[in-house]
Parts: structure tokens; sequence; C-alpha cells
């Protein structure tokens, strides 16, 4: 049994591109669809329960702008190289939007990175790699930076 569809959430890092590399691995030997994905987590002022009301739209629209550019980028590449793929893009919360992309798409493998945050920053940032294998409805590769 191989992955047939393959969910690769990607932050527009370089760390980022060594799941793409794994994806495209796993792809070639299962004879999967690889959907590429990047959510643009809204920036926003003001505090925790108004947040929606303070959504800046133009700043929204350009981060939407460049992840679609890095997504196009990555998505030539992958085509160029005979890898059957297609990508999104979504605004909200990271972990949320990759969860529920997973669903509707019946992922049955997301491959990500973890940037290995620890501590304070950990603590106040939270992982969203961690909050996706709690609550995916299918596997999580996670692809740790190389040394």
């Amino acid at each position: 049994m191989g992955y047939r569809n393959i969910l690769v959430p990607l932050d527009g890092s370089k760390l980022s591109r060594q799941a793409i590399d794994e994806a495209v691995k796993i792809s070639r030997s299962s004879g999967g669809k690889v959907t590429l994905m990047g959510v643009v987590e809204l920036p926003v002022a003001g505090f925790e329960g108004y947040q929606e009301f303070a959504v800046n739209v133009e700043l929204a629209e350009e981060f939407s702008r460049r992840m679609e550019e890095v997504l196009a980028g990555e998505l030539k590449n992958l085509k160029e190289n005979g890898i059957d793929a297609d990508s999104l893009v979504r605004s909200g919360v990271a972990a949320d939007e990759i969860v529920l992309a997973a669903a509707e798409l019946k992922s049955e493998l997301i491959v990500m990175t973890t940037h290995g945050r620890r501590g304070f920053i950990r603590f106040m940032l939270g992982s969203v790699a961690e909050r996706v294998v709690r609550y995916a409805p299918c596997s999580v590769l996670i692809v740790r930076p190389l040394q």
C-alpha cells in the first residue's frame, strides 16, 4: 500500500524544502499525488476574542500573493520532475487549516518540518507540528532540520 495523497504544508523557509524532498521520495515510490499547502496567518491588531475585527486586509492579501508565488515555483519544479502535484493557499491558524485540508483532501500522509524550538519560545509560540500530529486524520512525517 502506498500513499496516494500526500499533503506538504510549507512556510516558505529553506527548511520546508526538506519536506518537499521527502514527499518526492515517497511519491516516486508510491505513485502518490503531492499537494503543496501554504497557510497565511492573518496579521491582526487587538486582543483575543476581537481579533477578527482588526485584520489588515491589504497585508493579508500581500501575504497570500507571496505564498502563492512560492508555491507556484515549487509546483513548477515538481511537475518538471514528473511528480503529480497541485497546491492550495488558506488563511487562518496554521495547524487548524492543515488538519482541515488533510481531512478534505483525504490525505493519507502529511509531510512537514519542525523548527525544533525549545523552552520559552516554544511555550509562547506553540508548535504547529505538534498540534498537527495530535489532531491530523492521517499519518504525519516530521522532517527535522539537517544538522
